[in-house]
């Protein structure tokens, strides 16, 4: 596999480089499945993939989409849930039927459950085609805290505290519970 890397000036440029590696695959393969983190670095990315279906440029009509991660605890509908966010950035702009995306219930009270289904929607759409991930602040990837293991499959996690400390800034309510998290495996 060759790898290709690219350094830029500054996050527009990224973001543009990004979402145009994203937009080629979603071209050459529109049913594929795929996987966005929440978090700061992915929004102008998002932007960009949400401007280019509501311009027609991209059609997501056949595409399918998994959430990567979840607070565990928190109602979807805070602001602060990542299918919030994901919705805010881009679901909720771009014309997909919500049938298309599979999500986390987070205050399922069989999360084991909730991550089988996450497994079997994989399963049964071939795998992920893609996964736009950012690396958090002490490495962890879509909840995945360093240490996790590369055999996991979707799975409930107890979340670092600096994990939990950066989240702060996604809740109004300073006392929602950041402790846990469900995420897809590595």
């Amino acid at each position: 596999m060759k790898v290709k890397y690219y350094v830029e000036a500054n996050y527009q440029e990224v973001s543009k480089i990004c979402a145009k590696l994203i937009l080629d695959v979603l071209k050459e393969k529109p049913n594929g499945l795929y996987c966005f983190a929440g978090g700061d670095t992915p929004v102008g990315t998002l932007n960009i993939i949400a401007e280019a279906a509501i311009n027609k440029e991209i059609d997501l009509s056949q595409a399918k989409f998994i959430e990567l991660d979840e607070w565990v605890g928190i109602d979807p509908k805070n602001e602060g849930s990542c299918i919030s966010y994901l919705k805010r950035n881009l679901f909720n702009r771009v014309p997909i039927d919500l049938k298309q995306l599979h999500t986390f219930d987070p205050l399922a009270d069989d999360l084991n459950e909730e991550c089988k289904k996450a497994d079997k929607f994989i399963e049964e759409n071939g795998g992920l085609t893609l996964s736009l991930l950012g690396v958090g602040v002490n490495g962890h990837l879509g909840f995945n805290e360093p240490g996790s293991s590369f055999e996991d499959k979707a799975h409930i996690v107890n979340l670092d505290e600096s994990t939990q400390s950066v989240g702060k800034k996604y809740f109004s309510d300073e006392k929602v519970d950041r402790t846990k998290g469900i995420t897809l495996g590595i």
